[in-house]
């Protein structure tokens, strides 16, 4: 056959036969783990090899057509009849020869154990300089590429060519490679010798310049060689991967669920080494990377849902700031980037195998799992610095959202939405997380916890779909309990943060909540179960905060009204007592939120309970922050312009905001003219 003349023209200038009895069964007793690199390696040349890479390229493209006319029954009689040529007698005498020779084994083991040998450079890799390094790393990579390839060819298992450990060479030479690729040009740093002293004398003068210029040539010539030496290292190693890449997509490592994670690593590897030089290289690199995840979760190596987990677990560092390789290369932004969407994309095919391959509501709920272990993993690795806890912050809270971005009420889950029970699973573990130890830890539960705040969607589900243990967690109350928890905490990032976090959800809920108090007939009538369809975020946050903090009561004439709840008196300690806090940013907050409290009394005029808190605004018009007057100012005059016909609000402003007009910050002076500007001539002008 043509196909097998021609692979014994290519494996007879490999000697074959020099390879030695004891290395070939020393690869197949221990599968690879005690093999050594042995000096018969010498006998292999790169040109050599890509022969017979070229070989195996032929019996691949058969294959390959011969799976399209005949679909994956089919064979091609040439590919068929392989390896019944290497295990035979008569492969061993077309290639080796009736010579001398040092092993009596069938040609493919023999052959084998040189590949190997060729690939195992890591026993020698660290003493070897750096032109050496290339040539041992261009001649392994050539060797891994014939080995990925002969794999695909069929038979190769029933003769044990596959060897995990052997697998992970490849792997090991491909880390190699980048780390090599990302190194410095050795062209740059060919130019070392220093310059020539001017010479006294003509003649010697003469004889130096021309040794100058031997010199110069002898350099040129060394970096065209290094130069070409790096085209092909570039060469060799994107066609391994592009190799790595088809293997995977035909070859199922199914029966070796270690080599699972290698891959997944050396995938990381390449992404996170110092990008090459070459945006062509870089981007070749990162397509393939992807394609070879893919091909990982594609359902051909085992469970597609298990290895999108370990394939999410191993990414998880690099959305998280965390990848040591990424830092020390400065590519952890990149990195961030690239880690989500490798992300995205696994989610997206694991559900879709999922919908196909299993009932609905079994997929919809092993996807929600997995996203639900993936956010609890990233919140155990959050960044310290700010910036970067931003970024983390917003993922997080995009994935959790998922599926009820800008839904106030029930929608159909989908099989990759995060689904209520999740959900509430996750606020359950918010409650824990934001008591951790480390303050970048609670710092991150309180600024996702006052964003889920706001958004209904997020804690708005049906109880009764809900495990009885986790109904206590449901609903925004539990999330509000974490914030008033974390208002007392040690630190002052995190007690204004959550100050913040509850003013801001009382803002935008109290200002849509009309008068409690003669809601308070009508809200027995109203069944409090029945689903809240077709509001807005805002008023069901005002629907909630009505339930958490007012509750019905008769008063003394007779009539049902509502009355302050416990949580409610609470929160109106709380802020009081942080209006004194020793930190800038948590008294600025406590103003805040004071006011959002006193503008949600309905009436035309402040409430009696509130009148305490209107003179403690009042008097942080002097305090020795800028920020804390800036923010009463703002304060009282949102107040006043709430209640325009209360004397006490305006005389109140009057003697706080008014004298601020010739603060000597120019910050509140603009801010104090700005407010009375609207507070006064505005009114005027309406007046009129």
């Amino acid at each position: 056959m043509e196909l097998e003349k021609e692979l014994v023209r290519a494996l007879r200038p490999l000697a074959l036969g020099g390879v030695p009895d004891s290395a070939v069964t020393s690869l197949f007793d221990t599968g690879g783990t005690a093999a050594l690199r042995e000096e018969f390696v010498e006998n292999a040349s790169r040109r050599q090899l890509r022969a017979v890479d070229r070989v195996f390229a032929k019996y691949l493209r058969r294959q390959a057509a011969a799976a399209d006319r005949e679909g994956d029954a089919g064979a091609d009689e040439q590919v068929a009849h392989l390896w019944t040529f290497l295990a035979s007698q008569d492969a061993i005498t077309a290639v080796v020869g009736d010579g001398e020779q040092e092993n009596s084994a069938a040609v493919y083991r023999s052959f084998f154990t040189l590949l190997q040998s060729v690939l195992n450079v890591r026993d020698v890799y660290a003493s070897l300089g750096e032109s050496e390094k290339r040539q041992a790393l261009l001649s392994a990579l050539v060797a891994a590429k014939v080995y990925l390839a002969w794999l695909q060819l069929p038979g190769g298992s029933a003769y044990g060519l596959f060897m995990p450990y052997v697998y992970r060479q490849v792997l090991d030479i491909l880390k190699k490679w980048v780390v090599l690729m990302a190194g410095k040009d050795p062209a740059g740093n060919s130019s070392t010798a220093a310059p020539a002293k001017k010479q006294g004398r003509r003649g010697r003068s003469s004889r130096r310049g021309a040794a100058r210029k031997k010199q110069h040539s002898d350099e040129d010539e060394s970096e065209d060689e290094d130069e070409a030496s790096s085209q092909r290292l570039t060469q060799y190693g994107l066609e391994l991967l592009d190799m790595l890449v088809t293997f995977l997509g035909n070859f199922s490592l199914s029966s070796s669920k270690e080599s699972i994670v290698p891959t997944i690593e050396t995938a990381v590897a390449l992404q996170t080494a110092a990008a090459p030089d070459n945006e062509g290289t870089a981007s070749a690199m990162t397509k393939k990377t992807l394609e070879l995840l893919e091909a990982l979760v594609s359902g051909t190596h085992g469970d597609t849902l298990q290895i999108a987990r370990v394939v999410i677990h191993c990414y998880i560092p690099g959305v998280t700031y965390q990848e040591m390789v990424a830092k020390e290369n400065r590519s952890s932004l990149r990195f961030h980037k690239l880690a989500i969407d490798v992300i995205a994309r696994v989610q997206l095919l694991a559900a879709k195998a999922m919908g196909e391959d299993d009932t609905e509501e079994n997929a919809r709920r092993e996807n929600s799992l997995m996203r639900l272990g993936m956010l609890q993993n990233i919140c155990l690795q959050a960044p310290g610095l700010a910036d970067e806890r931003q970024r983390v912050l917003a993922y997080v809270f995009s994935n959790a959202m998922a599926g009820r971005q800008g839904e106030a009420d029930e929608t159909e889950e989908k099989v990759g939405d995060f689904r209520d029970e999740e959900r509430v699973r996750f606020a359950r573990f918010l409650a824990s997380y934001s008591r951790n130890a480390k303050l970048k830890y609670r710092q991150f539960a309180v600024e996702l916890i006052s964003r889920f705040v706001l958004e209904a969607g997020f804690w708005k589900v049906k109880e009764d779909g809900l495990p009885r243990a986790l109904v206590v967690y449901s609903g925004v109350g539990p999330l509000l309990e974490v914030l008033i928890d974390r208002a007392r905490d040690k630190m002052s990032q995190v007690r204004s943060k959550a100050i913040a976090g509850i003013s801001a959800m009382l803002t935008l809920g109290l200002s849509k909540m009309s008068d409690p108090r003669k809601q308070g007939a009508d809200s027995d009538d109203e069944d409090e179960d029945e689903p809240m369809t077709g509001e807005s975020g805002s008023e069901v946050i005002a629907l909630s905060l009505q339930k958490l903090l007012y509750e019905p009561s008769i008063d003394g004439e007779g009539r049902k009204t509502l009355e302050e709840t416990p949580l409610m008196q609470r929160l109106i300690e709380l802020f009081r007592e942080r209006l004194a806090d020793e930190k800038t940013y948590v008294r600025r907050a406590a103003v805040h939120a004071l006011e959002a409290l006193l503008t949600a009394h309905p009436g035309e005029s402040i409430h009696a309970s509130a009148r305490k808190d209107l003179f403690d605004i009042h008097a942080r018009c002097t305090d020795s922050s800028v920020v804390v007057r800036v923010q009463a100012i703002k304060s009282l005059s949102a107040i006043l312009l709430n209640f325009p016909q209360d004397e006490e609000a305006q005389k109140l402003w009057n003697l706080g905001v008014l004298p601020l007009c010739v603060d000597p910050e120019t910050t509140v002076q603009s801010c104090a003219l700005e407010s009375a500007g609207k507070v006064v001539f505005d009114r005027v002008l309406a007046w009129y």
